[in-house]
């Protein structure tokens, strides 16, 4: 598919750096931290930090051998936040809020790294190998288990639906199965039967 055209927009101060994409605004401080805001409502969506601020850093890339990291982000909860999505888990709760989720493919076990959230913003985390997702009370920590970068994908809608289109248009999109591929229904609804 062709890129499509944006128009951002880069301001640089003395203690921080904006740039504004869409409806997304990134904020970074002096200090190194970074914000989300939705560039329309001025509502943050999220922000680097959390109950893990005595670390060193919000974001860390530990070296491993061969050339790889062990790479984290953590971001501040909100109280009244709830992720939806994630994949396929064996999980009893539609709100993932609260879950620790292993990004490892096995049984009935599939994942899609990708978080719905009640804030208005969607959160593609966009790292092939294993990791986890905590998506705790008191903090969002995602965690890859070997990477060159962190590398992670933020969009903002007005709606749940309009965050979804967002991201189908980022990773694709399913046809529509035509009606020849669905195969024989095995369904007598408005078949009369035949009296002989």
């Amino acid at each position: 598919m062709p890129p499509q055209t944006s128009s951002p927009k880069i301001t640089v101060n003395d203690d921080h750096a904006q740039l504004t994409n869409g409806r997304i605004l990134a904020e970074i401080n002096a200090g190194g931290k970074l914000t989300l805001k939705n560039s329309v409502t001025d509502q943050v969506l999220l922000e680097e930090g959390g109950a893990l601020q005595h670390w060193d850093s919000n974001r860390k890339l530990v070296p491993l051998d061969g050339g790889l990291f062990r790479g984290e982000t953590t971001l501040k909860a909100w109280d009244n936040e709830r992720f939806y999505g994630m994949g396929q888990h064996r999980l009893d709760t539609l709100d993932q809020k609260g879950c620790v989720l292993s990004l490892s493919q096995y049984n009935s076990h599939i994942n899609i790294p990708f978080a719905l959230s009640s804030r208005g913003y969607g959160f593609f985390w966009h790292m092939p190998g294993t990791g986890r997702a905590e998506l705790a009370q008191n903090h969002t920590r995602w965690v890859a288990d070997g990477c060159r970068q962190l590398d992670y994908l933020v969009m903002a809608g007005d709606t749940p639906s309009r965050i979804i289109e967002l991201f189908t248009a980022l990773v694709g999109r399913a046809p529509v199965l035509p009606a020849w591929a669905a195969g024989f229904w095995q369904c007598n609804c408005g078949i009369k039967p035949r009296m002989n």
